[in-house]
């Protein structure tokens, strides 16, 4: 098969459309060759025989020329075939474009649908909640390093998951990464022991964060840290996303899933197409739920780990401009992985609580 595909492309190259031009010269001069075959020899003496006393001089032609025009013959139905075969393989590839392009917008349309229909109480739906959300999360990793003492955020500590394992993390990575428990899960007054973890004593999260519900509701207290845009005293703070983010982020993976499966040589074109229609704030969103949610959401993507990854992870380099999530989010500090993402300092705003 190999033989025959390395066949069928060295054919393509000799009868590819720039080539249709010589080849019928060629068949012009053989054309003209036959006709001038009689002339040539029955009146010029160039051959050892004397085909000017045969009487069966037009059967003698014939048998001469016959092989030229079959030859003749035999290369126009060739290129007629290869022609017809190159024109099925480019409506083939054309279907293939049409059938790829139908699944992708409708994706697009499904997700603007989805992004219409994302509401947070209070603050409004669509773009706005996803900007709402976004800074809520801040908030809550801003007031977990408040609480902690605002440590140094470089030094390390010792980080054991649910299921046992343990790791070495940065204040920072520690922060954020409890920081989207909360955010995700949301605490309330009957909230599962998934956040019973404690912060400092025997204290613990979903308790801290009740109390600050309870705090920021109050008019004489100031405002949440980054919410300051937004009345707060009327928003429920910390009552998780879970409802509102998977959803989303679970149909971007699957059309990222088939931008890399049908994309084509124009894959950066769809992926840079469905990053046009997102936020910086939803581009932000999607990157912690990759980063934090420890690939809980996105497992069921079977095919084009590697690629997802990079999507998500990979910094954009100007010199090798690889489509990707940090080439759309420009501001240091809506970029989880970005050391300036939690850069809050004391007397901003956050009031004597701790």
């Amino acid at each position: 098969m190999d033989l025959l595909k390395k066949i069928d492309e060295r054919l393509g190259e000799l009868f590819k459309e720039e080539n249709h031009a010589k080849f019928a010269r060629i068949t012009l001069v053989f054309f003209f060759l036959t006709l001038l075959l009689p002339i040539i020899l029955t009146k010029i003496p160039i051959s050892i025989f004397d085909f000017s006393e045969t009487g069966q001089i037009g059967d003698t032609i014939g048998g001469i020329t016959a092989p030229f025009i079959g030859f003749i013959a035999g290369v126009l139905t060739f290129m007629a075939f290869h022609e017809q075969h190159r024109a099925n393989k480019v409506s083939e590839e054309d279907l293939k474009k049409e059938r790829f392009e139908n699944k992708f917008y409708n994706f697009l349309s499904l997700l603007n649908n989805l992004e219409i229909n994302t509401k947070v109480p209070k603050v409004g739906n669509y773009k706005q909640a996803f900007h709402y959300m976004f800074y809520e999360y801040k908030s809550i990793a801003v007031l977990i390093y408040r609480k902690l003492g605002m440590p140094d955020l470089n030094s390390k500590t010792v980080y054991v998951d649910d299921d046992g394992n343990q790791s070495t993390l940065t204040m920072r990575e520690f922060i954020l990464n409890q920081a989207f428990g909360i955010f995700l899960n949301g605490v309330s007054t009957s909230s599962t022991d998934r956040l019973g973890e404690y912060l400092t004593g025997k204290e613990n999260y979903n308790d801290y964060f009740l109390w600050l519900q309870i705090y920021f509701g109050k008019k004489e207290h100031p405002s949440v840290p980054y919410l300051d845009d937004y009345n707060t005293i009327d928003i429920k703070l910390f009552d998780g996303h879970r409802l509102r983010l998977i959803s989303f982020f679970r149909i971007i993976c699957k059309i990222l899933e088939l931008i890399y499966d049908d994309g084509g040589k124009k894959t950066e074109l769809y992926l840079s197409t469905l990053l046009s229609l997102l936020s910086e704030h939803q581009m932000a969103l999607l990157k912690l739920i990759y980063v934090y949610d420890n690939k809980e959401h996105d497992r069921f993507i079977l095919t084009h780990k590697k690629e997802i990854n990079e999507f998500f992870t990979k910094e954009f380099n100007i010199e090798n401009p690889t489509v990707c999530i940090n080439k759309y989010i420009y501001t240091k500090t809506m970029d989880c992985s970005n050391k300036e993402f939690i850069n809050y300092k004391k007397g901003n705003s956050v009031g004597s609580f701790d």
